[in-house]
This record gives structure tokens, C-alpha cells and sequence, in this order.
């Protein structure tokens, strides 16, 4: 997160607790598009949260600063993205969002693709995360916060807190459920790709 001297007064307006949340939403939600390459997520959170400071500045009348900050982020990503091609990458992007983050921005890209692959994209995301489940059944916290966050019906990403609190349980749990989350599906993730790869040489 940027140092505390550095912030604009919109965000030293906001308690640290809630730029922590942003920032690890924000993380969270970068190692999804990145695939697990934390360079890559380290890179575009941080790019992000420089923009906050500078070109993407929050405007707090116009909505909470999690949901700003992943849009911004998924914005910058975009960019990238179309900058460097990678239509297929595009596609699975947008699933994660749906699956897991729950912020899809409805642009033109999204419209653009085509029903059959937006269905391929959201299988493979929904595959990932049962996936996820599977592989932390035995976890006394991770499983129950995961299905928290896909069966949330108000497509808002929930904070800790409100998990915490739908759990009935304190919050410092689910911020290590959400770390071990995130660490199990950059692993699924990177594997996927990995096999897809090789899938696509012997092709």
C-alpha cells in the first residue's frame, strides 16, 4: 500500500482497516488475472494504487473504495491487455470476475464475446473453484468462507467483515482463510495453464 504521507485526503479519510481490505481485494483479485504470478499482480496493484494517487482518483459520493479500486484495476489490466493482444486470457479474466470477485464491468469487450466462449470461460472458472473447495475441504474456515463469498446474491464482493459476520465468527479467521485461499487457487491456476499448454503443443 502507498505510505501513509503519499495518500490524497480522500483516502487518509478512510480507516486502515478498510484500505487494508481494498488493498488485499485488490491483491486478490490480481493473482486471478495474473494466473498466480505474483510479479505480474504485485506489479498491476501497484500501478493501481499509484493511479489512485494520480489519474483514477476516488471520488467517495460515487461508491465504496473497494469497488473503485478493483475497477480501476481491472481498467488497467484491460489496457494492458489490449495493448499485448490475448483475446483468449481476456475471456477467462472476465469469468474470474464473475465466479469469484463478483465486480464485472458490462464494456465493450465483454459484449464482444461470443456466447459460446463466455460459457467456456465461466465452466473453467467455476471448474477452479470447486477445485479450490476440494482441495481445502479438511480446513475448518476456507471452505465455509469460499461458499459465503459464491453464494452472496447482491454481486458485490464481500469484505472480511461481513463474512466474518454471516460466519458468525471473528474476523481474523477469515483473513487467513482468504490468504489460503488465494495461495491454493494461484497453485490451481498456474496448473491449469500449465496442462492447457502442454495440451496446445501436442495439438
Amino acid at each position: 500500500m502507498p505510505p501513509d504521507d503519499t495518500l490524497t485526503p480522500e483516502l487518509k479519510s478512510v480507516s486502515k482497516q478498510e484500505l487494508r481490505e481494498a488493498y488485499e481485494a485488490a491483491m486478490h483479485l490480481a493473482m486471478g488475472l495474473t494466473r498466480g504470478n505474483e510479479a505480474q499482480a504485485d506489479e498491476l496493484v501497484s500501478d493501481t494504487f499509484e493511479a489512485l494517487l494520480t489519474t483514477r482518483r476516488w471520488d467517495p459520493n460515487k461508491g465504496p473504495l473497494v469497488r473503485h479500486v478493483l475497477g480501476a484495476l481491472t481498467s488497467i489490466r484491460s489496457n494492458k491487455f489490449r495493448s499485448k493482444g490475448g483475446h483468449r486470457d481476456r475471456s477467462a479474466e472476465k469469468a474470474y470476475q464473475r465466479e469469484e470477485v463478483g465486480t464485472v464491468g458490462a464494456d465493450a469487450q465483454e459484449r464482444m464475446l461470443g456466447h459460446n466462449e463466455r460459457e467456456d470461460a465461466r465452466k473453467e472458472a467455476a471448474e477452479v473453484l470447486d477445485e479450490l473447495e476440494k482441495s481445502l475441504a479438511d480446513h475448518a474456515v476456507a471452505p465455509r468462507v469460499l461458499r459465503a463469498r459464491r453464494e452472496a446474491d447482491d454481486g458485490d464482493k464481500k469484505k472480511a467483515a461481513e463474512i466474518a459476520h454471516m460466519l458468525e465468527m471473528p474476523v481474523d479467521p477469515v483473513y487467513g482463510a482468504n490468504k489460503l485461499l488465494r495461495e491454493h487457487a494461484a497453485k490451481i491456476i498456474a496448473r491449469r495453464r500449465g496442462e492447457r499448454a502442454e495440451r496446445d503443443e501436442e495439438t
